[in-house]
């Protein structure tokens, strides 16, 4: 498997990082970790750093992946940032991103990996701030 699925010490992000070769079936296999790492009430943040994989999907397999992505996201309250370098494989996760949205999660491309971790951060600050607001 060109994927490694981590989760980040002390943080509620896990990391999933792509390198060299994959293919548009191991997404699948993400999704069966991360569903068997994660519980909805988590209100995890994933980062998807796929800068150093080779593979670029087609623009079907990116459809593909990002109905997935997005379905899974919604469900478990996910935040995603994808880590992209920039050219194909950004405008391919970008569109990633748009089918995630499109299923109902919170999605976004970046090419920088602190922002891309900020992002995710803010919205741990914003999912407390509302819990607290609830309680």
């Amino acid at each position: 498997m060109a994927f490694t699925i981590r989760r980040l010490s002390g943080q509620q992000v896990y990391l999933v990082r792509g390198e060299g070769e994959g293919h548009v079936g191991e997404s699948e296999t993400i999704l069966d970790e991360l569903r068997r790492l994660i519980t909805p009430a988590d209100q995890a943040g994933v980062l998807f750093d796929v800068r150093a994989l080779r593979y670029i999907p087609t623009a079907a397999e990116a459809r593909y992946i990002g109905e997935r992505y997005g379905d899974v996201g919604a469900t478990y309250g996910l935040r995603m940032a994808y880590l992209a370098p920039p050219g194909a494989a950004f405008g391919v996760a970008r569109s990633i991103e748009i089918m995630s949205g499109l299923r109902g999660a919170v999605a976004r491309v970046f090419t920088d990996e602190d922002e891309a971790m900020a992002w995710l951060r803010e919205g741990r600050r914003q999912a407390g701030r509302t819990e607290r607001k609830l309680s």
